[in-house]
This record gives C-alpha cells, structure tokens and sequence, in this order.
C-alpha cells in the first residue's frame, strides 16, 4: 500500500523586500487615515480608501507581481485595510470568500510579544476528529498569503504594545 496526498493548500509565504524603505513609505498614508473601533480591533476596512490602495499597489508591486508568478494568472487588488490590535485586541474566526487570495503584511509585529494568525484547516484529524489549527512563525516584514476561504483568526493581543497588519484581498 502506498499514502498519497490527497489534497494540498497552499500557502505563499516571504519576506519583504526593503522592508524598512517600505514600511516608512506605508505608514506616511497610514498616518492619515482614521480607524474604526468595535470590541475586538481598530480597522480602518469600512472606510474609503482609493489612495491607501494606490499607495498599497505602488510600494508593493514587487511582492503583488511575485504571488501572481506563484499563482501562475494575474491578481488584482480588490481590497486593502490596517488592523491594529490593542491590549485585549483580537480578531474572530472568519474567512474572506469562497473565491481569490487573502494576504496579511506584518507590520507591527514583536515575535516576543505577539502571536501569529491561526488558520482553522477546511477539514478535521482522521484519528482524532479534532479541528486542525496552523500557524506560521512569522516576523515584522513577512508577508503570508493563502486562499481566501480558509477561516483564520488572531488570538488575544496580551502585549502592551500594538500589533498591527495590513490585510488585502486578491482576485483573478
């Protein structure tokens, strides 16, 4: 008998080239922008943003134009936001679709202080019929991106410092 695998998500992952250069040049807009607060985070995602999202383009064609030679098609920007999370901050188990890439940019990020995004596999353990969790270990700069209908979650921002992202949808 042999095992073969039955199925296989991919997830592309990297660091960002320039990343200091980079993150300056985002942060001027970011320093603009207004966010929202509810319970979990603050976001700036229901808000207008057509600059943030020329600026997020332009600053990140580079990392944009590789997931398009991962995927082998062009991608298309169809979204962009910041999310940062306070002390006591975190973020729900959701997905963004059925359909397209979601990315996350770590942009505030201390490996001593905060935890990863934790992606809920589309499937349970064979053996155990428990849910299946997995994460990425990841630093400021790092750049994941997976598809857009795998439910993930950020967990409790214990830290007095801000971790922050920038998330975006992409679409063939």
């Amino acid at each position: 008998m042999e095992t073969k695998i039955l199925t296989q998500i991919p997830m592309f992952t990297g660091k960002i080239n320039n990343w200091e250069y980079k993150k300056e040049n985002i942060n001027s807009y970011i320093d603009k922008m207004q966010f929202k607060e509810n319970e979990y985070y603050l976001s700036s995602k229901s808000l207008p943003a057509e600059e943030f999202k020329q600026a997020f383009m332009n600053i990140f064609k580079e990392e944009l134009v590789g997931v398009s030679e991962q995927v082998d098609r062009p991608v298309n920007l169809k979204d962009v936001w910041v999310v940062h999370y306070e002390k006591g901050h975190e973020q729900y188990i959701h997905s963004h679709g059925s359909s397209g890439l979601s990315g996350i940019i770590y942009l505030n990020y201390n490996v001593k202080e905060h935890k990863p995004t934790h992606y809920l596999l589309p499937f349970l353990d064979p053996i155990t019929d428990n849910s299946l969790i997995s994460t990425s270990n990841v630093e400021e700069g790092d750049l994941v991106v997976i598809p857009s209908f795998i439910n993930h979650f950020t967990p409790y921002n214990k830290s007095e410092e801000i971790r922050s992202i920038i998330g975006f949808d992409l679409t063939f």
